[in-house]
């Protein structure tokens, strides 16, 4: 995660991308990761004032070459939905 830092800043990365994200620890006791999950998807699912429905990116971090992929992918997302 250090060598991806930079992911973590939640300001930066809606700036950047236009999105929010919320991290969850996977590893943790099943039973906290089921409400918390729960919760995050509840809270993100719709938008308040005209309930368009939202959807939820799960993205691994273990492998640097997926992550700047998937940084790729997220630049195309954020040029199509900005034209």
């Amino acid at each position: 995660m250090e060598i991806n830092s930079a992911i973590f800043d939640r300001a930066k990365v809606r700036a950047s991308h236009g999105v929010d994200f919320i991290p969850v620890d996977l590893e943790g006791a099943q039973e906290e990761l089921i409400k918390e999950v729960c919760y995050w998807l509840g809270m993100f699912s719709h938008r308040r004032n005209d309930d368009l429905w939202k959807g939820v990116l799960q993205i691994t971090l273990e492998d640097e070459a997926e992550d700047k992929a998937a940084y790729a992918l997220l630049e195309t997302l954020t040029v199509k939905l900005s034209a």
